[in-house]
Order: C-alpha cells, then sequence, then structure tokens
C-alpha cells in the first residue's frame, strides 16, 4: 500500500509535540512522557523494536521477550521526516528508552518491499534494513510493508477487538482479505500454504490463522489500493472528472483515504450535492478527515459531512467486494485502517449493501465473514511478530 493506509483518518488524534530542551521527541503527541511514552527496565539486547511507520503517524515501541511493552512514542510522521531521517528517530528513541540494543528490529513501512528496502510513497525517507542496523546495533532487522504487518496483527486479535458486520462462515483453510483506508488505501492477502496466491501479488512469509493452527498462512502484500477508481452512478461520475482534473489518473486511494474523504467532502459542496456551513467548511480546512466525522455523527449533523460519509462506506463496500472477488476469501475479510475505525456507524448501515451489490456473483459473497478491527496498534502487533519471530522468539 501506498500512504499507509491504517494511520490516518477521521477519528486519528495528532500529537502536539514539542521541541524544547530536554530531548522530547520531534512530531511526539503530547500525552506521551517527554514525548517519548513509559519507559520499563530490560536488559539490553532482549527488547525486541517494533514500528508501524505511515504518512500521518510513526509509532515506535520497545518489548520485552515476553511480548510487554516497556517503551512508545507515536509521532507525526510529515513533522518527523522535515526535522530528519528515521534512523536518526529512531536511535533517539532506543537512547531515551534506556535499554540498549534490541535483539531483533521489525518495522512495517507504507510502501513496497524490496530486497529489504521500501521507499515511503508520502514522505521523503528510504528505509533499509542494513541503515536500520547500524542505528540500533541490532543483529536482525526486517523492513516489510506495512499490510503484511496488519495482516500479521490481525491474527491476534481479541474477540472484543472485532466489529462483525457479517457473521459468515470462517473456513480455516480458506484465504483471509486484509484491507484498509487511513492516510491511503492498504490491501494484503492471507493464503493457506498450498493455495496459489494471485498473479498481481508478491511473495510472502508464513503466518498462523488463529482459527486452526494446522492450515499454516503466507502473508502476501499487495498495492490493490492503486486500482483504477470505477464510478457506480452519475454522482461519482462527476467525482471521477473532478478528481481527474486535479491528480491526472484517478486510483481508488484517491477516493478511500483520510485525503480522499476531504476530496469527496469538496467535490459534494462544489458540485452542489450537498450544503455546508462556513464554520464546517473552515473545520474541514484545519482537521481534515476528522473533522467530516464528527460533523457527520453530531445530532444536527452537517449536510455535506453527511453525504460524503455515507458514500464513503458505500465505495468502501463496493471497492472491498470487487477485490474479495479476486480470491473468494472464505478465511474472512478484515476492514481496518484509522478511517475505518472511526466511521464504523455509517460502515454498518451503508457499507454491506454495497459490498454485496455484485449482481449474479451476490451468492459467492454472502457466506463470507467480515469484520472491522478496531485495535489502533494492529499493524504493530503484526511487526511484532516479525521481531519476535526474527529474533528467534517465535513463528511467524
Amino acid at each position: 500500500m501506498t500512504g499507509a493506509g491504517h494511520d490516518g483518518g477521521a477519528g486519528g488524534v495528532t500529537g502536539a509535540g514539542n521541541d524544547e530542551a530536554g530531548g522530547a521527541a520531534p512530531g511526539a503527541s503530547a500525552g506521551a512522557r517527554d514525548g517519548w511514552g513509559t519507559v520499563g527496565a530490560s536488559p539490553e539486547g532482549r527488547t525486541l523494536l517494533a514500528g508501524d511507520i505511515g504518512g500521518t503517524h510513526t509509532r515506535l515501541a520497545l518489548f520485552d521477550g515476553a511480548g510487554a511493552r516497556v517503551a512508545h512514542v507515536d509521532l507525526e510522521s510529515p513533522r518527523l521526516a522535515a526535522q530528519g531521517t528515521l534512523e536518526d528517530a529512531v536511535a533517539l528513541f532506543l537512547a531515551h528508552s534506556g535499554c540498549g540494543a534490541p535483539a531483533a528490529v521489525a518495522l512495517a513501512c507504507a510502501g513496497p518491499v524490496r530486497d529489504g528496502e521500501c521507499r515511503i510513497t508520502n514522505l521523503p525517507w528510504v528505509i533499509r534494513e542494513d541503515t536500520l542496523s547500524r542505528a540500533t546495533g541490532a543483529a536482525h532487522v526486517r523492513v516489510i510493508n506495512d499490510f503484511e504487518a496488519m495482516a500479521r496483527g490481525t491474527q491476534v486479535l481479541r474477540d472484543d477487538e472485532l466489529e462483525v458486520l457479517q457473521a459468515g462462515r470462517r473456513d480455516p483453510s480458506g484465504a483471509c482479505l486484509v484491507i484498509g483506508a487511513g492516510t491511503g488505501l492498504g490491501h494484503a492477502w492471507l493464503v493457506p500454504a498450498g493455495v496459489s496466491a494471485p498473479r498481481s501479488v508478491a511473495d510472502g512469509a508464513t503466518a498462523t490463522h488463529p482459527s486452526s493452527s494446522a492450515h499454516p498462512l503466507r502473508v502476501f502484500a499487495s498495492e490493490g489500493g492503486h486500482k483504477s477508481f470505477a464510478p457506480r452512478d452519475g454522482l461519482e461520475d462527476g467525482l471521477l472528472v473532478w478528481l481527474r482534473a486535479r491528480h491526472g489518473r484517478v486510483s481508488v486511494e484517491r477516493v478511500l483515504s483520510g485525503p480522499g474523504l476531504v476530496d469527496l467532502y469538496t467535490y459534494l459542496v462544489e458540485s452542489g450535492h450537498a450544503v455546508t456551513s462556513d464554520s464546517v467548511h473552515a473545520a474541514v480546512a484545519r482537521e481534515g478527515a476528522r473533522a467530516i466525522g464528527t460533523r457527520a455523527a453530531a445530532r444536527d449533523g452537517d449536510p455535506a459531512c453527511v453525504l460524503a460519509v455515507q458514500r464513503f462506506a458505500s465505495l468502501y463496500g463496493a471497492h472491498t467486494g470487487d477485490a474479495a472477488l479476486a480470491l473468494l476469501p472464505t478465511g474472512g475479510v478484515y476492514i481496518t485502517g484509522g478511517v475505518t475505525a472511526a466511521l464504523v456507524p455509517a460502515l454498518r448501515e451503508h457499507f454491506l449493501p454495497a459490498f454485496l451489490d455484485k449482481g449474479r456473483l451476490r451468492p459467492a459473497l454472502e457466506p463470507l465473514w467480515l469484520a472491522v478491527a478496531l485495535a489502533p496498534d494492529t499493524g504493530l502487533r503484526g511487526a511484532l511478530e516479525v521481531a519476535r519471530s526474527v529474533a528467534g522468539h517465535g513463528s511467524t
């Protein structure tokens, strides 16, 4: 995925941070102690560093061998990138933790990964395993696609961290689809060993589905969020023309993302499909997608915000249904991402009808299990699973 499809969105919180003396983290969220979160003691070389690097947030966490979090930080990615490299931030985080060099590092990055290198699409960063090893002192380093991590993370979620939209059957030998809108739109597949992956995805490593340890899964990260946007009616035909005038080629990520929700709202207002107030328009300009979600959920919701969220949820369902037809994920469909979690009420009403609206193929989608992943650290948990694996603490 491009642009960290799972870290931003309508309900995300952007920290204030500070740059004052005392070593505060650049771009750190205001709630973290000294900008660096809670720090605990752990012997050098026995910690695991996991990171989730997206277009909006850079989340870093240290865990002990048992998986307990001993230090963490949530930074603003654009501000951080303007001040230095990711390696600088990671090294400073480790220095503040007092834990020394970790045994292993796994960073989930928003962009394609080749030969241990990822170019973050929406940031001026190139992340390499060799430079991270030098910056952290870790002998074992893995750079993975953020949606590989997201896919792995869904497999360790508790039942109370899932909002089921369609209570279908989950086949432990079936493939799983993981899709999520945030700063961008991410896709990944979990495919049982022995099942051929679609031609459009790259090879991955082995994971374990919670439904049955007898069926190991391989993770296939995908750039499916960059498929072309396919309008379904006159309103969306107009949206395509409007977006094309601004961006040239229009991928589905131009619509199904935090920035896409803002563009959708703006289009609805400019085209006369909905009205908005000056105060709401100003709030959207300041706060982006978060303002739209908040105003849509209000009792006297702003008309343009309400329509934008409803149409967004419907488009999200339609695209997810299209993606599901590619491999028929009988193991389940997981909907993730910062925008997703913030819009659950709208998803309940508008997502599923569009997901199922596939004409003659509707019966193929009706039996599928489909749920929203509510945990904001799902991707970070997936990165931890990878770090545990490369450090020899477990298997993925």
